[in-house]
């Protein structure tokens, strides 16, 4: 069963900062990076119970090539993103959203 996938604004504002981060670096590693994060969505919209728990709230995907997770809790048959971002930032900074 597929999930419906709302992502919170400032993951959408962590995703951009990153992707512009990548793509200043070059345009083709910029567009790899788009893609992990997609897949992943994908990946969590298709199997959100299959991935890594933070705690009884959150799940988290790592993205593969890049040093970044996708973080989200569920909510009924609702996937929320709560953040994309790099693992080496502070880690669940962004509980509570």
């Amino acid at each position: 069963m597929m999930n419906e996938v709302d992502v919170l604004p400032v993951a959408r504002g962590e995703f951009r900062e990153a992707f512009h981060w990548y793509r200043g670096r070059s345009a083709s590693t910029g567009r790899r990076f788009a893609l992990a994060v997609k897949s992943a969505i994908a990946a969590i919209r298709a199997h959100p119970d299959q991935h890594l728990r933070w705690d009884e709230t959150y799940n988290f995907c790592l993205l593969r090539r890049f040093p970044y997770y996708v973080a989200y809790r569920r909510v009924a048959d609702l996937v929320v993103i709560v953040a994309i971002r790099h693992s080496a930032q502070d880690q669940g900074a962004w509980k509570g959203r």
